[in-house]
């Protein structure tokens, strides 16, 4: 069994990797994992990396079985979350924002040029 529980340790750290570069928005990474895009898909992923990480045994110290434990948790609240917000499609109001706001940095920077 100790096999099988360090593959799925090793599991965990690398879906956590890519989790993180999906954050990072890294654009060679997104070109390979496009469905990283849909903040669903990110959500599913977010909370399947923390139940696996729940289930896997830590056997280092004893205090850290409670860290686990929490910080497990906390990735299936972020999943759900990142599910809920991309059924309600707010990653297309994210988009929007941030495009008014590249806007309206380029109309500043025009109109301090006037002065």
């Amino acid at each position: 069994m100790e096999v099988q529980e360090d593959v799925i340790r090793v599991f965990a750290v690398v879906l956590s990797v890519l989790v993180i570069m999906a954050e990072l928005e890294i654009k060679a990474f997104m070109k390979y994992f496009a469905f990283m895009h849909s903040w669903v898909a990110r959500g599913l992923a977010y909370a399947f990396i923390g139940v696996i990480s729940y289930n896997a045994e830590v056997k280092f110290e004893p205090g850290y079985g409670a860290f686990n434990a929490v910080c497990a948790g906390m990735m299936v609240v972020v999943g759900i979350l990142y599910f809920l917000l991309g059924l309600a499609c707010m990653k297309t109001v994210k988009e929007v924002e941030a495009r008014t706001r590249h806007q309206n940095s380029g109309r500043d920077s025009e109109s301090d040029e006037g002065f």
